[in-house]
């Protein structure tokens, strides 16, 4: 005799199974199959936002990860009351590594470099690749002088990356630039972009420097015409006003 058995799920007017949720006719439920679906989509999802914040070569943040981040961590020290200090590295010279020993050993420098920036971020900073030869370490709760303490502490008094090969030693020494948040209402990306201008306007005065001090080598390299010897004696000295020498602004 046949016996009839009451549904052991029933299904509500939002389509939510109560009880024993039925089978499928490949044997998973309604509700399995919709977390299957789920956790695809949330591993696509992360997949797109690691490839939207993260360089691929390096494994470090690049530069929308490091401001995107960024932002997060200003906003908790300043929450808080604790400082927050960025430094910017420009290692322009892996791009003339790469040239004179090729690729491989340029690669081998900057994985060096990226392991070295991530020291220095620890635990609770960040360190990112914000550009072809430019790395930016946050570095939330230390103020100027806690984060050049901190660079000193991972990359040398002197601070430098260097590399062995081929019984040469390769160093690579970064011109950097470390500057702290504003109390007043800001951005990372602000604090960032300061930097990378400070740093432009650095290098540019040493490529001023570096040109005068050629000029002034080559100059006393050539022997001296008459003319300029009877400038030198008769109407003074042909030499620059020290006012037009490059000289270091004052911080």
């Amino acid at each position: 005799m046949m016996q009839d058995f009451a549904p052991t799920s029933v299904q509500d007017p939002l389509g939510r199974w109560t009880g024993t949720p039925p089978q499928t006719a490949a044997g998973r439920s309604p509700w399995v199959l919709r977390l299957a679906r789920w956790l695809r989509a949330s591993s696509a999802r992360r997949d797109e936002v690691k490839a939207a914040h993260v360089d691929p070569c390096t494994g470090l943040l690049n530069r929308a990860g490091l401001l995107t981040l960024g932002d997060r961590l200003l906003g908790d020290c300043r929450r808080r009351g604790r400082p927050f200090a960025v430094a910017v590295f420009d290692c322009h010279d892996l791009l003339e590594v790469n040239e004179l020993y090729g690729r491989r050993v340029s690669h081998q420098l900057m994985e060096r470099l990226a392991a070295r920036m991530d020291r220095l971020a620890g635990v609770r900073g960040l360190a990112a690749r914000t550009g072809p030869a430019q790395f930016a370490v946050a570095l939330p709760g230390l103020d100027r002088e806690g984060a050049l303490q901190a660079i000193r502490r991972v990359l040398g008094e002197s601070p430098c990356i260097e590399l062995e090969q081929r019984g040469d030693e390769i160093v690579l020494v970064p011109d950097f630039m470390v500057d702290i948040a504003g109390s007043e209402a800001g951005t990372a990306e602000r604090l960032y972009r300061k930097l990378c201008a400070e740093l432009a306007r650095m290098q540019e005065f040493q490529q001023r420097r570096c040109s005068y001090m050629r000029r002034q080598r080559e100059r006393h390299s050539r022997p001296m015409d008459i003319s300029s010897a009877a400038n030198d004696t008769e109407f003074g000295s042909s030499r620059p006003a020290a006012d037009t020498i490059p000289m270091v602004a004052a911080r």
